[in-house]
C-alpha cells in the first residue's frame, strides 16, 4: 500500500487472466497495467469504476465514486496466450506467484587413484643355545628385523612360540625374541650322535601394522 500526493491511497491485491484470455483485477482501489500480446503493447488503468480506461501513460488515478464489483480488462484475442504482466502504481509494486528454478546438473570424477600398502618380508635369523645330551632340552633365540620404513610389524604366529608375541617397530633390527626349550633330544639318542651338528628350521609369521 503507497500514497501519491493528493490522489489517495493506493491498494493492489490481484492481477490475473480468465482461460479466454480476458485480464481480471480484484481486491484493489487502482491499477496499472501493461501487457504485451501477440507482439503488441497496451497500457490499462482501471478503478472501480464500470468500465475501464485505456490511457497511453502510466500514473496513479483518482478512484471513481461509485465502485464496480469486479472489473475487467478486455485483452486484444480470446486465444489462450502466454503474457508477461508488469502491474504497477507510480512504478513496480510487486511481483508474486512465479516458481524459483536453477540451473542443476550432475558432475562426476574419472577414476580415482588408490593404492595398497607395500610390505616388505622381516629378516629372521636363529640361534640355539647349548649343547644337548639325551633328554635334555635347550631354547633357540630367534633375531628379527622389520625391514620396513612405513609401517610396523606384528609376529602373529612361530611354532612353540610364548602366546605373547611382540610388535616391532618401523624398521626395528635386531629384536631378540626367545623360544623356551624349543629342541629336545630324544632320551634313547645312542653313542653315535656324539658331536653331531644337527638342524632345526623356523617359520615366523607377520602382519603389517600402524
Amino acid at each position: 500500500m503507497r500514497t501519491f500526493g493528493q490522489a489517495g491511497v493506493i491498494a493492489l491485491m490481484a492481477v490475473t487472466f480468465s482461460a479466454t484470455g480476458v485480464a481480471v483485477a480484484t481486491g484493489f482501489d487502482v491499477v496499472v497495467v501493461t501487457a504485451t500480446v501477440d507482439g503488441k503493447a497496451g497500457h490499462w488503468v482501471t478503478s472501480r469504476s464500470a468500465t475501464p480506461e485505456p490511457t497511453p501513460a502510466i500514473g496513479a488515478t483518482t478512484p471513481s465514486a461509485t465502485p464496480s464489483a469486479e472489473p475487467v480488462i478486455p485483452a486484444t484475442t480470446n486465444k489462450a496466450k502466454s503474457v508477461l504482466v508488469v502491474a504497477a502504481v507510480g512504478g513496480l509494486v510487486g511481483v508474486g506467484g512465479f516458481a524459483v528454478a536453477a540451473f542443476v546438473q550432475d558432475s562426476t570424477t574419472g577414476g580415482v587413484s588408490g593404492s595398497a600398502e607395500a610390505m616388505t618380508p622381516a629378516t629372521v635369523t636363529g640361534a640355539q643355545v647349548g649343547t644337548l645330551l639325551p633328554g635334555e632340552k635347550a631354547y633357540v633365540t630367534l633375531t628379527l628385523f622389520n625391514q620396513n620404513a612405513n609401517v610396523k610389524i606384528r609376529l602373529v604366529s612361530v611354532t612353540g612360540a610364548d602366546p605373547l608375541l611382540p610388535t616391532l617397530a618401523v624398521s626395528e633390527a635386531n629384536f631378540p625374541y626367545k623360544l623356551t626349550d624349543a629342541v629336545k633330544m630324544k632320551d634313547d639318542t645312542d653313542i653315535r650322535c656324539q658331536a653331531m651338528t644337527f638342524h632345526t628350521t623356523w617359520t615366523a609369521q607377520f602382519q603389517a601394522v600402524r
